[in-house]
């Protein structure tokens, strides 16, 4: 039997005399999702995606909970009006429409949960209107994100640290998540056959797959493993993680794109991308994902068949690999000119 919960009526406003866009959504710290969707977050998204996932999934129900106590609705029971209600009210206070987007994608999983467990009685996101409505958003706002091999030698030329080449060639060329990269550990690695075994992310079941690298790759592990540049590090005895952090037996999952970021400034192909979210914030085109998209541009410029892409990306459906597979016109010209009759 479902469960019947009352209404909360909240005083979640903009404060008085504030000038923050982000009016109610300005401070969430105090706001904690419903003890049912941390037990979907702790149980379903911590252990198994990246810690980005599961800190944006755990946002959104933080302010679809604002939402429903300044609006008096039941956080359990949203209809397909409340949901576009709380898409307008997003958009009122400043948050852009791929934000806004992802608030969709995340709250529909969320539903998804609750509905299987009995949480819930419906997901409103769950039909043909939403996703064709979020599919044409998405779409539209997404950037072209890879970057030449022109752009990427002129990074690697910036590096002085061999950790950091490690780091910055394992994402060029196996085409892993930031999280999958540092999750990598050394019994992994099958240098003889140059390849490595990469426990899939972002997936329900975690699962792993086999990913390639080339000679040059090779030679920055001769230098990081068998010259002795891991062991500058303080745990390199007692880790079995190929990339350590400073005072950590594991690089942290967001120094990937950290690292990245500083050489792209320092090699002069950083960029911004799309306008500054809310809170001011706006996105850079070069990152670690970024190299990821790289890896699937530019394999299917030179032929590979978007099956094995897929498999290489550990992707699940190959319309997830499609997505990635963003060009720029100068490179769809190029193409038909080399592919005419």
């Amino acid at each position: 039997m479902l469960e019947t919960r009352a209404r909360t009526v909240s005083s979640d406003t903009t404060p008085e005399g504030s000038d923050d866009p982000r009016g109610p959504y300005a401070d969430t710290g105090d706001i904690e999702p419903p003890d049912e969707v941390t037990e979907y977050l702790e149980e379903f998204v911590k252990p198994l995606q990246s810690k980005r996932t599961y800190f944006n999934k755990r946002s959104t129900a933080k302010h679809y909970r604002v939402f429903c106590r300044e609006k008096d609705l039941d956080f359990f029971a949203p209809t397909k009006h409340d949901i576009n209600r709380f898409e307008a009210h997003q958009k009122k206070h400043g948050y852009s429409a791929g934000t806004i987007e992802n608030r969709v994608y995340d709250l529909s999983a969320i539903f998804r949960y609750l509905t299987q467990t009995g949480v819930a009685t419906q997901n409103p996101m769950d039909d043909d209107d939403f996703e064709a409505k979020v599919s044409r958003g998405s779409s539209a706002m997404k950037d072209i994100r890879y970057i030449e091999v022109e752009e990427y030698e002129d990074l690697v030329d910036e590096i002085e640290k061999t950790r950091d080449e490690v780091l910055v060639r394992g994402l060029w060329e196996l085409g892993v998540r930031a999280i999958e990269l540092v999750n990598i550990k050394i019994e992994d690695i099958d240098r003889d056959a140059q390849e490595i075994e990469v426990m899939t992310a972002k997936q329900d079941e975690p699962k792993p797959r086999t990913v390639y690298y080339s000679m040059k790759f090779e030679r920055c592990l001769v230098d990081w493993l068998d010259r002795g540049g891991r062991d500058s590090f303080l745990h390199a005895d007692d880790s079995p993680y190929l990339l350590l952090g400073k005072s950590s037996e594991q690089l942290n999952a967001r120094r990937p794109t950290e690292i990245v970021q500083d050489y792209a400034e320092a090699a002069d192909i950083q960029a911004k991308l799309g306008t500054p979210n809310a809170a001011g914030q706006q996105r850079s085109k070069v990152t670690a994902h970024c190299f990821r998209h790289s890896f699937a541009v530019h394999r299917t410029i030179n032929g590979i068949p978007i099956i094995f892409l897929k498999d290489l990306l550990g992707h699940t459906d190959i319309s997830q690999t499609r997505e990635y597979l963003r060009f720029r016109g100068e490179d769809i010209k190029e193409a038909d000119q080399k592919y005419r009759p």
